[in-house]
């Protein structure tokens, strides 16, 4: 997180509790117009923001291909847990809405697959099936097969 977004991020809270007794203090007002001043972003052009977009990419890309296992494993459990904490807060339309996007996303997947992406995909599930079942009919200790 660069220090720009931590001054963006700071700045929405004071806005947001403008005016309002927050424990003993109160925040200072902000004027709308040192709101613009600070907040340049709302101003510019889509095709500045776009290019802003592109370059964040490139730099994730570029850090991604440096990392190492251990920050790569840190970075997909970060992101697992900011996942089940979003899903725990959710509401049933969102639940909805999201399993539905998941629907879209995997028919248009499928759609663009190749005969080999088929069978492969067909081949996993075959597998994840006979797992499945393997492990329903696992004898435990009290039938001492």
């Amino acid at each position: 997180m660069s220090r720009r977004t931590v001054g963006f991020k700071r700045l929405k809270i004071t806005t947001s509790l403008q005016n309002k007794p927050y424990g003993t203090f109160r925040l200072p007002t902000v004027s709308t117009q040192s709101l613009w001043e600070r907040q340049p972003r709302a101003l510019e052009s889509e095709e500045r923001s776009r290019q802003r977009r592109q370059a964040a990419a490139l730099r994730e890309r570029q850090r991604r291909l440096l990392e190492t296992d251990e920050q790569r494993q840190k970075r997909r459990e970060a992101a697992a847990l900011r996942e089940r904490r979003r899903r725990l807060l959710e509401t049933d339309e969102q639940k909805r809405q999201r399993r539905e996007a998941a629907a879209l996303r995997e028919r248009m997947r499928r759609m663009l697959e190749t005969v080999e992406q088929t069978q492969r995909r067909r081949q996993a599930a075959a597998l994840r099936q006979r797992l499945k079942r393997l492990q329903l009919t696992k004898p435990t200790n009290k039938t001492k097969a």
